[in-house]
C-alpha cells in the first residue's frame, strides 16, 4: 500500500492537507480568571472635633460692660486670642497707647479708676466655645495693659495709680456683632476686645506691682 506525498511531488500545485478543508483547530486559549472582589469596607464613623478650652487656667468673670467703648483693638486672627503685632495690627502699639491715656487722665479730673474689657468672636463655631475664646482674648488683653500700665507709671514715678486702678474681664462670645454680614472684613471686625474707661469704682483684678511704690513727697502733689 502506498501513501500519497503530502510534499511537492513535481507538479507545481499546492498540497492540501488530506482530512478536509481545515488545518488542525490547537487547544484555545483560556479565559482570564475573574477578577477577585474587593472585600467591602464599612465608612468610618466621623470622629467628633475636640475643642481645646481657650481660657483655661485664666480668671473667669461674670462682668457686662454697658456704654460705648472708648477703644477697641479688633482683628484677632480666626480661633485665637494672641496680640497681634505683624504688619496690619499692631496690637500692643493700641494697647501701650491705651495704657499712656490712662495715666495721664489722672492729672486731669477724668481720672479712670475702673477699666472693664469685653470680649468679641464672630459667628464661627459654637455658643459655649465663643463665650471661652472671648473671655481668652479679654484675658490677653488685661495681661498686656498691665505690663504697659506698670512700664509707663515707672517711667513717670506715678507706680502707686496702679494700687488704685481695677480691670475686669467680661464675655459676649458672638451674640453682640459690631459688622453686620458674612464677609472676612465683618468678621475680622467681630474678634475684637471693647475697652471701657470708666470713672468709678468696681470690682475687678488689680494689677500686679513687682516694683517698690516710692514714699510719697510731705507737702508734694497727692493722686487723691
Amino acid at each position: 500500500m502506498s501513501y500519497g506525498s503530502f510534499h511537492d511531488d513535481g507538479r507545481r500545485r499546492n498540497d492540501v492537507w488530506p482530512y478536509g478543508p481545515s488545518g488542525p483547530v490547537g487547544p484555545g486559549r483560556p479565559d482570564p480568571p475573574a477578577p477577585k472582589a474587593k472585600p467591602s469596607t464599612s465608612p468610618k464613623p466621623a470622629q467628633k472635633k475636640t475643642w481645646i478650652r481657650p481660657d483655661k487656667g485664666m480668671p473667669i468673670e461674670m462682668v457686662i460692660c454697658s456704654g460705648k467703648p472708648t477703644y477697641v483693638i479688633s482683628r484677632f486672627c480666626y480661633n485665637s486670642w494672641f496680640l497681634r503685632d505683624d504688619m496690619w495690627e499692631r496690637h500692643r502699639w493700641e494697647i501701650q497707647g491705651i495704657a499712656r491715656d490712662v495715666i495721664d487722665r489722672w492729672r486731669s479730673t477724668r481720672r479712670v479708676k475702673h477699666i472693664c474689657l469685653m470680649g468679641h468672636t464672630d459667628f464661627h463655631g459654637p455658643d459655649e466655645y465663643n463665650i471661652q475664646l472671648g473671655r481668652a482674648r479679654a484675658n490677653t488683653v488685661r495681661d498686656a495693659l498691665c505690663e504697659a500700665l506698670t512700664y509707663i507709671a515707672k517711667c513717670q514715678n506715678q507706680i502707686e495709680i496702679l494700687t488704685k486702678l481695677t480691670i475686669a474681664c467680661g464675655t459676649a462670645g458672638k451674640s453682640a456683632p459690631r459688622a453686620l454680614g458674612k464677609s472676612d472684613d465683618a468678621r475680622a471686625c467681630n474678634r475684637r476686645v471693647e475697652v471701657y474707661l470708666q470713672d468709678f469704682e468696681s470690682d475687678g483684678r488689680k494689677c500686679p506691682i513687682t516694683i517698690p511704690i516710692p514714699r510719697p513727697i510731705p507737702g508734694g502733689p497727692t493722686l487723691i
